[in-house]
């Protein structure tokens, strides 16, 4: 089961924290989390956020967590009182993982679907990488694939680089005919942003139709 946070509630409670939900105590590599964090009866700006792993800054109304690298994040609050004295409460702890992966799609056609229209695919550019049911907007970008056409006989098996069809699947496309098979394999992606590992992405066949 994957756990896809996107929106985190903290209330900071001296001498202790709550947090809720538990299940929901994860921070991802290689994208902004959103992060609410404050403590009752102390105003917005005289409460700051501080990380031990990554950087935390404030966007607008709460906090953004980034640039995680560890398995594991600890998250304090820093009041100011009016005095100017200065406390630290917390921790709330955090796992830290990977940015789940991608589905890939060629023309909104994904790994479900087993027959893609002849027009919609030779309209295509190339093969996308997108995430689903998750407020995370970061974009990734397909480094590598391999396309085989299957008619018959002998296939036709082409290696690109880059998420685009090259000439070569381009030519290969505008020959196809209704009754094809077309294969999208191999398929690695990586956030756009260059943070976190190269994912291997599900592969793509589909049965050409009219």
């Amino acid at each position: 089961m994957r756990e896809l946070p996107y929106q985190v509630d903290y209330q900071v409670m001296a001498p202790f924290l709550v947090a809720s939900p538990t299940k929901m105590n994860v921070l991802y590599r290689g994208v902004e989390n959103p992060l609410d964090l404050s403590v009752p009866g102390v105003p917005a700006e005289r409460v700051r956020a501080v990380i031990d792993n990554g950087t935390v800054v404030r966007q607008g109304g709460g906090w953004v967590v980034k640039d995680l690298r560890g398995p594991q994040a600890k998250v304090y609050a820093v009041v100011e009182d009016p005095d100017g004295a200065r406390r630290r409460i917390g921790p709330v702890h955090f796992r830290v993982k990977d940015a789940p992966p991608p589905t890939p799609e060629v023309a909104g056609v994904g790994p479900s679907d087993t027959r893609i229209k002849l027009g919609r695919l030779r309209a295509a550019s190339g093969i996308k990488a997108d995430l689903k049911d998750t407020e995370f907007d970061e974009p990734w970008r397909v480094l590598r694939y391999r396309f085989t056409l299957q008619r018959g006989g002998t296939p036709i098996v082409k290696e690109v680089q880059g998420q685009g069809f090259s000439a070569e699947v381009q030519e290969v496309l505008a020959r196809l005919r209704s009754g094809d098979v077309v294969h999208f394999e191999g398929i690695r992606a990586r956030l756009a942003n260059g943070e976190g590992p190269i994912r291997d992405l599900p592969s793509l066949h589909f049965a050409v139709v009219p």
